[in-house]
């Protein structure tokens, strides 16, 4: 795990936390980026007020949960909850991406508990872009420091072929910057493949080279981690710090887990700067 990337806690029961647990808790989410906490059981209500620790908890975009609006159901069930698991090159969730971030004010923390497991497939694959832009040649850090990439919900549509009810959803092209940096001058990758449709101003045919270079890169295999999840399992990460991605599940088991969001105007550390959120032209 590079760079002590993710941390791993256990021993902690998360409904009965400390000010000095939360205090802890905090400082080693902004120190590895993700934690993978073990041997949880948590109610909706009682996940929804761990994730307060790290901010205020909003209302999912889609899937809330009807007893928790705050829950986001995440699982491999179709509208006729027949369990599916879709083929690679239109199933979102298999794509390298940081989450919602065709929204203005996208999601900097993201938590999962998971609640059924299948006996096996469906791991999280998360890349740290913090390492990863550290690592880039000085010339590329020059070139790309300054620059925003569009994010795009249309794009998501037109290109994974996911969402076929794009007219519903009123969300206009976004640009946020393709480096994060840190209060402490640290910097990290903003980069999804899923979303991003282009680089601001580049060529099209330069910004498709460059997006290209950026992904192989962080695709080498010292910036990931594979989760394999546990019953019980826990997991929070930045992603103004990382990518994920789901892997394969078989269809004929059930994959559930519950998600929490806090987004980036809701998270009360000071430690990375918010993005610049203004609507792309």
């Amino acid at each position: 795990m590079p760079n002590s990337f993710p941390a791993e806690i256990s021993n902690l029961d998360c409904t009965n936390l400390t000010d000095s647990d939360k205090v802890f808790l905090r400082q080693q989410l902004d120190q590895h980026k993700l934690l993978v906490i073990r041997g949880q059981n948590l109610s909706k209500s009682q996940q929804v007020d761990f994730t307060s620790v790290f901010g205020t908890p909003d209302l999912p975009w889609t899937k809330e949960d009807p007893e928790e609006p705050r829950i986001q159901m995440m699982n491999n069930k179709n509208d006729n909850h027949v369990y599916e698991w879709r083929q690679e090159k239109t199933s979102i969730v298999r794509i390298w991406h940081v989450d919602n971030s065709f929204m203005q004010d996208p999601v900097r923390y993201t938590m999962l508990h998971v609640k059924t497991i299948p006996p096996t497939g469906g791991d999280t694959k998360f890349i740290y872009t913090q390492l990863a832009y550290a690592d880039l040649d000085p010339e590329l850090k020059t070139k790309i420091d300054n620059s925003d990439a569009f994010h795009s919900f249309k794009f998501i549509a037109g290109k994974w072929k996911e969402r076929k009810d794009v007219s519903t959803y009123n969300f206009p092209d976004i640009t946020h910057p393709l480096v994060m940096q840190s209060k402490n001058g640290s910097k990290s990758l903003y980069l999804s493949k899923l979303g991003i449709s282009h680089i601001a101003g580049f060529a099209p045919q330069e910004s498709d080279r460059l997006l290209t270079v950026l992904f192989e890169h962080c695709k080498k295999e010292k910036y990931r981690y594979r989760h394999k999840w546990h019953e019980g399992d826990l997991l929070i990460w930045d992603n103004a710090a990382t990518m994920h991605k789901a892997t394969f599940c078989d269809p004929q088991y059930l994959r559930e887990l519950n998600r929490t969001n806090i987004r980036f105007s809701q998270a009360p550390d000071a430690t990375v700067s918010k993005p610049r959120l203004r609507a792309g032209l």
